[in-house]
């Protein structure tokens, strides 16, 4: 779902039904001056780029339904791990090297937010590396969504 807005960039998950004829219990929201952006700088990878951050957004939306789900910058390096392995397993592994540059040039072009703050993603490389574990274990074949959380969890020290 595109939603118009001010200047702001951003995209994001939210745990309540839009309206009472609406199925869904989450959405994803992400904003046109971002999708925009995304359009005009990326070329041919922009569907890459959207495709990851509504991964990482829909990484959100099953924290949503976790038990003791995680928070603050842990939970968006555990999004960012459920980002990679979504796209790892919706394109079987056959991303291009390209696509995946355009992933990374967009998760260290945003910045991580402040420190401290409720925007905070962590570090570039912080969230790099979550991408990349989380692309790998799907790649590797281990598991299924279930598994990729619980081992998302471990990998941001839960």
């Amino acid at each position: 779902m595109l939603f118009a807005g001010d200047a702001d960039e951003n995209a994001f998950a939210i745990n309540k039904r839009l309206s009472a004829t609406c199925g869904y219990e989450a959405a994803i929201l992400i904003g046109y001056t971002l999708a925009r952006r995304v359009f005009r700088y990326y070329g041919r990878n922009w569907v890459s780029v959207l495709a990851f951050i509504i991964a990482h957004e829909s990484g959100h939306i099953r924290q949503f339904q976790a038990a003791r789900p995680p928070k603050g910058v842990k939970a968006e390096l555990h999004a960012d791990f459920l980002g990679g392995w979504t796209l790892a397993r919706i394109t079987r592994g056959t991303w291009a090297a390209e696509a995946l540059s355009a992933v990374f040039n967009e998760i260290q072009s945003t910045g991580a937010g402040v420190t401290g703050t409720p925007t905070y993603h962590g570090t570039a490389t912080q969230r790099l590396t979550a991408v990349k574990a989380g692309y790998e274990l799907a790649l590797s074949g281990a598991g299924n969504a279930d598994s990729a959380f619980g081992r998302g969890l471990t990998h941001v020290g839960l």
